[in-house]
């Protein structure tokens, strides 16, 4: 029996080539699925994409490893000079997120086009 990720997520890039967009869906909890985006994703960092927008309007929950996951990848992001931006978060993960001061560090925005023009 196989077991359903918990976390799905797509990729894209932008035609400037300085952004990542990450669709995730969801339970952002420290599956192996979450360090392979993880993975991922700063390697196309370090590869010169410095920003990233994650959209996480259908990620459910997260989780203490979640939120660690995240904050490496605000580590990565910082260490480029770029930044990352959580879009549509619902108010579980809200929480989450400002129990554990990740909010001070990542910009917080409702809709791409809002964390677009940070």
């Amino acid at each position: 029996m196989s077991l359903k990720p918990s976390l799905k997520y797509t990729v894209a890039t932008d035609a400037a080539r300085t952004e990542q967009l990450l669709t995730l869906k969801g339970k952002l909890m420290g599956s192996p699925e979450c360090y392979e985006m993880l993975d991922e994703t700063r390697e196309r960092t370090q590869d010169g994409l410095p920003i990233i927008i994650l959209d996480m309007t259908a990620v459910d929950m997260i989780n203490s490893a979640g939120a660690g996951i995240l904050a490496a990848m605000v580590t990565s992001a910082r260490r480029q000079e770029g930044k990352v931006c959580l879009v549509g978060l619902n108010d579980r993960c809200r929480q989450v997120l400002e129990f554990m001061h990740l909010h001070e560090f990542t910009c917080i925005r409702d809709t791409l086009d809002e964390a677009r023009a940070d």
